[in-house]
């Protein structure tokens, strides 16, 4: 499980910490920053923080914050001992199952009936829990992970996994007494590790930087303020409601600014039926979620145009109190995605980017590896059947029709069978090389339409060897990558005996002459590597990915600075980056920054418009996609300054006539104009832009910040 890395800098650049800093005066502006992995949420209702792999709903501005960081995002671990580094203590096993400790991991054995590993944790009521695990081994009918109030999963169940993998979820507590449980229904054996649950803690990640309290007398300590539909009344420091059949609404003018995100919580003090739900009225009504058990609860809303009030709707059918009713603004222009499916996907990646070409580079036993004659588990143990011929393992990758050069390795131990080999292949051409992975030595090597340029072996520990072969490629598209047991040096085929072959640990293939440092991808949106930072991005697909802010009000200025961080992975289409209004070319007091500028284009290009549509300008060099690169953009009307910058040196500028004026009070659209056309493909590093023009040696520690979260060395 990647840990999520609050409020973390990889460097400090010249006492320069984070983007706050161009903040210091109070300019307006944004920062969006992913590495802040604490702002980054799949909804707008900010509940479940964004993971690599998943969309992001919400990105949370910072640039009102004051530098402040995030606490943490979930509470203490609720789980004991569920990653079995010793033992399976801690954990129950139902009557005619038994359980036992395998090599890190927790097997679950059927016996005579469905086999039930528990573990029970106190839970508080309608609170937000995120719940994770992997399942190593399928067993039986059903072999899953499942949350429920008792332990043999029949009262309130939710299942978290039944596949292999590792896997994430959340749900919402029903009792005060919760159960995980991982379940096997017939045999063979389940296997399970690194089990854990956590309460989701939103709030008090949030605490440092919410504003002021809004509410008056959000204690109930006076019958005051607050507006009192039909059944409800204030009395004994807590609103009560029901009674009339009716439902009706508990309201107090705040005042609201269309769309700003407030974060409203309360407790419900007493509960016998019905709902309460939370909305901002006045205007069109925006509607919350409902809450219908006693306890605390929190929610995040953003207002819209003529929403004043906050209400407490309570059902026709509820009998509660309510208590200690808070409402705080969460400072910024955050960006959202109101549309699941056109939101971007939160990743990581090394810095100076991702090396290795497979995906699930120890996941062997996932779909997306092809077997024959064999099977391999998640641990790597590749088990051979009695099938006379070849077993293997194979992943296939698309390559541009062109010869290219490739390290290819895998970290292999011997089992019952002491040698391997290696194979590339395009259509019938091919290049393999055996190893012996008892002694660790190079075999026999062939090739036959690709060449093979070299091969060796390095030993890494406790019996395990890494194989590795470099070779040039043909012309074709597809590239296969296989790695085989073998009964002998150059001999392939054989029947095997059904126990384990071979032990595979690690799977790398690059285009390069020599192997490099391992790089561990879980997903294509997930890739580590050991002792070097990750950097953190949000993916727009090209297609229909967006992101939008409310309206940010920079008429009190007529200049601009922008700093970004991007990897462009195409030209074919003209995409933006971020453009203050629904089009930079229309409207005036805009600003927008491309890229490409054009289709077919691999320049960037930089608008700025006062009255006068004129400082539209590509970049002088071409870079071509796919590319990584920090964009500087500074503007300023009144002068008619307009100059682009990229990796830290000046690239394009204009002097044509701006016009006059200020810049305008417009939503700020990220990975596409208007949400509606100009996709942005590629990756979004970073993001700040503030109303102001940014002068060194300022600029220069913001452009270096910019790269080291981008990746990239300048």
């Amino acid at each position: 499980m990647i840990g999520l890395s609050l409020g973390v800098e990889r460097q400090q650049y010249f006492g320069f910490p984070n983007f706050s800093s161009l903040f210091a005066a109070g300019e307006t502006g944004v920062i969006f920053d992913p590495s802040t992995t604490g702002t980054l949420y799949q909804t707008t209702a900010m509940i479940i923080p964004a993971n690599p792999g998943d969309t992001v709903g919400m990105m949370l501005d910072q640039s009102q914050w004051g530098g402040a960081a995030l606490g943490s995002l979930y509470g203490a671990e609720l789980v004991t001992n569920g990653t079995f580094e010793t033992d399976v203590s801690g954990w129950a096993i139902s009557s005619g199952s038994t359980i036992s400790f395998s090599s890190g991991a927790i097997e679950v054995n059927f016996g005579s009936s469905t086999a039930y590993a528990t573990q029970s944790f106190p839970t508080e009521i309608g609170a937000v829990y995120r719940i994770s695990g992997e399942i190593l081994q399928v067993g039986g009918v059903f072999c899953g992970i499942r949350k429920a109030d008792d332990a043999t999963a029949t009262i309130n169940i939710v299942t978290l996994a039944s596949t292999l993998g590792s896997h994430e979820g959340t749900f919402t507590a029903t009792a005060t007494t919760t159960f995980v449980i991982l379940q096997v229904n017939a045999d063979p054996t389940g296997i399970f590790d690194n089990i854990s649950v956590k309460k989701v803690t939103v709030a008090n990640a949030l605490a440092p930087i919410v504003g002021p309290e809004l509410v008056t007398n959000g204690t109930f300590e006076t019958d005051t303020v607050w507006t009192k539909g039909a059944g409800w009344t204030i009395s004994g420091g807590s609103a009560i409601f029901g009674g009339t059949g009716s439902a009706s609404g508990l309201n107090q003018a705040i005042g609201l600014a269309a769309g700003r995100a407030y974060e409203i919580s309360g407790t419900i003090t007493s509960y016998t039926t019905g709902a309460v739900t939370i909305r901002l009225t006045g205007g069109s009504t925006v509607t919350g979620p409902a809450f219908f058990a006693a306890g605390g609860f929190r929610c995040v809303l953003i207002a819209v145009a003529g929403n004043v009030d906050i209400q407490l709707f309570g059902s026709a059918t509820a009998v509660l109190s309510v208590d200690n009713i808070t409402v705080k603004e969460i400072p910024g222009y955050h960006a959202t995605q109101a549309t699941a499916s056109k939101r971007p996907i939160y990743g990581i990646h090394p810095f100076g980017g991702r090396r290795n070409l497979l995906t699930y580079s120890e996941a062997f036993n996932d779909a997306v590896w092809t077997k024959l004659n064999a099977t391999i588990n998640a641990f790597g143990e590749f088990t051979d059947d009695a099938t006379s011929g070849q077993h293997y393992i194979r992943y296939d990758v698309t390559k541009a029709a062109a010869a290219t050069q490739y390290t290819l390795f895998f970290d292999v131990k011997a089992g019952s069978r002491n040698f391997c080999y290696l194979q590339a292949q395009e259509g019938g051409n091919f290049c393999r090389q055996y190893f012996n992975v008892l002694t660790g030595t190079v075999g026999t090597g062939a090739s036959s339409g690709l060449t093979l340029n070299s091969a060796s072996v390095d030993a890494i520990g406790a019996g395990v060897f890494r194989c590795k072969m470099t070779f040039t490629t043909g012309t074709a598209t597809t590239l296969l990558n296989y790695c085989m047991s073998a009964n002998a040096d150059n001999s392939a085929s054989y029947a095997g005996a059904g126990d384990i072959a071979l032990t595979i640990s690690k799977s790398q293939l690059e285009t390069a002459a020599t192997a490099t440092a391992y790089q561990k991808v879980v997903s294509q949106y997930e890739v580590t590597e050991t002792g070097v930072p990750s950097v953190h991005y949000l993916a727009f697909d090209g297609v229909d990915d967006a992101m939008a802010t409310p309206s940010i009000d920079f008429t009190a200025t007529d200049e601009m600075s922008v700093f970004a961080g991007v990897r462009k992975l195409s030209d074919a289409a003209g995409g933006v980056l971020c453009e203050l209004s629904a089009s930079s070319g229309l409207n005036d007091g805009t600003i927008g920054l491309l890229a490409p500028r054009n289709a077919a284009s691999a320049t960037y290009g930089y608008n700025s418009k006062g009255t006068l549509a004129a400082a539209f300008f590509d970049t002088a060099a071409s870079y071509s996609s796919p590319i990584t690169n920090i964009l500087t953009a500074q503007s300023k009307i009144a002068t008619d300054t307009a100059t682009l910058g990229v990796n830290g040196a000046s690239d394009g500028s204009s002097a044509a006539d701006q016009g006059t004026g200020n810049m305008g009070n417009f939503p700020l659209y990220i990975g596409a104009r208007n949400l509606l056309s100009l996709y942005l493909n590629g990756h979004l590093y970073g993001l700040t832009m503030r109303g102001a023009l940014t002068e060194p040696p300022t600029l220069s520690r913001a452009e270096s910040l910019m790269a080291n979260k981008t990746g990239i060395e300048l």
